[in-house]
């Protein structure tokens, strides 16, 4: 398990060891260097019993995980190097959990503006929402 910690340089852990590996490429995994991609990955990810899981899925675990801690889409598609915005869309994955914590942050944030329903019916059409998401 790696614990990330900033060091005196402001980088972490995995920044520094990223930057201390020797480069021929600007890729953290240039094609030429991966053969064990298809070789050493899937063998791994049998041998923990993980099913259906493929080194590529990783891009869309990276994508979502920056989606979900509110970074703009601009910038990872900058960081994935994907050329549209579109694909970026694509790769991009929320949470049910991320979800249901944007509805209730609209819940607690009360804007002053007034619709012609009631605000009770209104309260428990959303509670009625996140009881049915919460199902599947």
């Amino acid at each position: 398990l790696l614990i990330l910690k900033e060091a005196a340089d402001g980088l972490s852990f995995s920044a520094q060891t990223l930057k201390a590996l020797p480069r021929s490429s600007p890729h953290v995994f240039p094609p030429e260097e991966c053969w064990w991609v298809g070789q050493v990955f899937p063998a791994i990810a049998r041998k923990a019993k993980i099913q259906d899981f493929h080194f590529h899925d990783l891009r869309h675990t990276f994508a979502s995980r920056l989606a979900m801690v509110g970074i703009d889409m601009l910038t990872i598609k900058e960081l994935g190097g994907w050329k549209t915005l579109g694909m970026v869309i694509q790769y991009t994955h929320l949470s049910p959990d991320h979800k249901r914590a944007a509805v209730e942050r609209l819940i607690s944030v009360r804007t002053g503006t007034r619709t012609s329903t009631e605000e009770n019916a209104e309260l428990a059409a959303v509670d009625n929402l996140l009881k049915i998401n919460s199902l599947g």
